[in-house]
């Protein structure tokens, strides 16, 4: 057990009782790429999902096999964004 003077006393649960190990807390951005085309003209784009808090909770799931989570705020309608992120890196949305 550590003591910080700030924080008290408190102890690393062990992996077994716990859901996730690693959570991070923050928005998901979608980078809509047109290629070479224009967006006013455009038919179609790519779809990137990223920014810092994603980053986060996806580069420990995907080297090294960590249970990780995004706690985030979804439209209503981001059904299809949702199975986006799920299909492109299985990182859990709480």
């Amino acid at each position: 057990m550590k003591t910080d003077r700030n924080l008290g006393a408190f102890e690393i649960a062990d992996k077994q009782s716990v859901t996730w190990d690693l959570v991070s807390l923050g928005e998901v951005v979608l980078r809509l790429d047109p290629g070479d085309m224009r967006i006013a003209t455009t038919r179609q784009f790519q779809v990137f999902e990223g920014r810092g808090e994603y980053n986060v909770a996806r580069g420990p799931r995907r080297c090294f096999g960590l249970r990780t989570a995004i706690v985030t705020v979804l439209a209503d309608n981001a059904r299809k964004y949702v199975e986006l992120v799920k299909s492109t890196a299985p990182v859990s949305l709480v």
